[in-house]
């Protein structure tokens, strides 16, 4: 399988290894009877086991980032924060939105 140009396959494949990781560790732990939890064999596979469902997570939101840098460059406007997303304006305000300065009064140029 071909993957299609400017997708980054190996997102693809750590998140698949982070799901085989967690199948692994969820199988092991259901079927290891409480004698052999007490071992030291165990305790390094639940401590590589846990990393499993965190990574896949990461790697997810990574991937969620990526996606939506990508749309916005096909859609030609820069990723950052959306417009109008400040504090806004208090009623009757001077509509001044978008500036986390602190400064909102007349000498404040962050202005958007």
């Amino acid at each position: 399988m071909t993957a299609r140009p400017g997708r980054r396959g190996y997102l693809d494949w750590m998140r698949g290894l982070a799901v085989v990781v967690m199948v692994f560790w969820h199988t092991l732990d259901a079927w290891t009877t409480p004698v052999d939890k007490a071992s030291g064999a165990f305790w390094y596979c639940q401590l590589i086991g846990g990393f499993g469902a965190p990574i896949f997570l990461f790697l997810a939101g990574v991937s969620v980032a990526l996606a939506a840098g990508s749309r916005l460059r096909r859609a030609g406007t820069s990723p950052g924060p959306a417009r109008g997303t400040g504090h806004g304006a208090p009623p009757g305000g001077s509509g001044h939105t978008g500036c986390r300065c602190g400064r909102h009064g007349a000498g404040c140029a962050h202005v958007t």
